[in-house]
């Protein structure tokens, strides 16, 4: 500065510059260190949840949340919203989320292309990163118990080459079962309907999709612990368990477009004896009648053989037929 005659002082040229030029750079530094500052909390990224790891046992386990490092950040695959077991994977259900290197789960899902035809094994998360542990490359196998008709029932007999049809009762066919026992009040074997149309839905743990209609027609190989499970109405599976314990089951193979029920019909030993082959005949017809026989006639043919006639109704039935 200079000092005028008055005493008065007068700033130079070259001061007014010099303060212009410090004030300018105090302006920088301000604006740069908001800048820089904005900059930072743009490139933090909210916390990342571990995505559930299946083990072998069909559980799923949730590992600790954490807070990744804002450097040294790798791109991940997580789910838009929350995927459901057994849903074929697509690109569509992804977006892309940044996680700290160090912070990536074991496994995790870099690009779709490494995936894609996978399922999901478990449910999926949405946002947190895909790892391989909760995928698998074959549909989801769903257990019979999604193939169950409303109302119906699964229960499972064990069978052998001659109660199972010798292996023909396999997943699809239809089949009655039958039960027989001894009877307490006369002591004789008798063998009874327990439950018809019966739907075999497996053999030893392989499963048919009853949906899908399919029947194997290849017969299968029993041995004396070989399994077949039935798809029934509940309360004929409360038939079959009974009839478990009164005595012993079988199945008979049936045509599986034939619907046509024959009715509770039973055979005792009385039914082979020539002797009460009348009787015994009259008795079954009674059995599957709406109504009891009318009458019975006996003649003789002619050929000298004795014969009989039972009216039932307003019908006459040969009883040798």
């Amino acid at each position: 500065m200079r000092t005028t005659r008055f005493g008065h002082r007068r700033r130079t040229t070259s001061s007014i510059l010099r303060e212009k030029l410090f004030l300018l750079l105090g302006f920088l530094f301000l604006f740069g260190g908001v800048g820089a500052l904005v900059l930072a909390i743009g490139m933090r990224k909210p916390e990342i949840s571990y995505a559930p790891q299946a083990t072998d046992g069909g559980e799923t386990n949730t590992g600790a949340q954490t807070q990744p490092s804002p450097m040294q950040q790798i791109v991940l695959l997580a789910p838009k919203s929350a995927i459901a077991q057994g849903v074929k994977l697509t690109p569509d259900l992804f977006r892309e989320i940044y996680v700290g290197r160090d912070m990536a789960p074991e496994g995790a899902v870099r690009e779709f292309q490494s995936v894609e035809g996978y399922y999901a094994r478990v449910d999926l998360p949405a946002g947190s990163p895909v790892v391989m542990a909760n995928l698998q490359n074959t549909p989801l196998q769903q257990g019979i118990q999604k193939q169950l008709p409303e109302g119906y029932r699964a229960i499972t007999l064990q069978v052998n080459t001659t109660s199972g049809v010798e292996g023909w009762a396999t997943p699809g066919a239809r089949v009655d079962v039958l039960m027989t026992y001894r009877d307490n009040n006369d002591g004789q074997y008798k063998t009874r309907l327990a439950v018809e149309n019966a739907t075999v839905i497996s053999y030893n743990g392989s499963a048919v999709n009853m949906k899908a209609g399919s029947v194997d027609l290849n017969p299968v190989h029993y041995s004396d612990s070989a399994t077949v499970t039935l798809a029934v109405p509940f309360e004929s599976a409360l038939k079959i368990s009974t009839a478990r314990a009164m005595g012993t089951l079988s199945l008979i193979l049936r045509n599986t477009g034939d619907v046509t029920s024959t009715g509770e019909v039973q055979w005792s030993q009385d039914d082979f004896d020539d002797k009460d082959k009348n009787k015994s005949q009259a008795k079954k017809r009674a059995f599957n009648s709406t109504s009891l026989p009318n009458g019975m006639v006996v003649y003789k043919d002619s050929a000298g053989k004795e014969r009989s006639l039972v009216l039932d109704g307003s019908n006459w039935y040969d009883d040798e037929e």
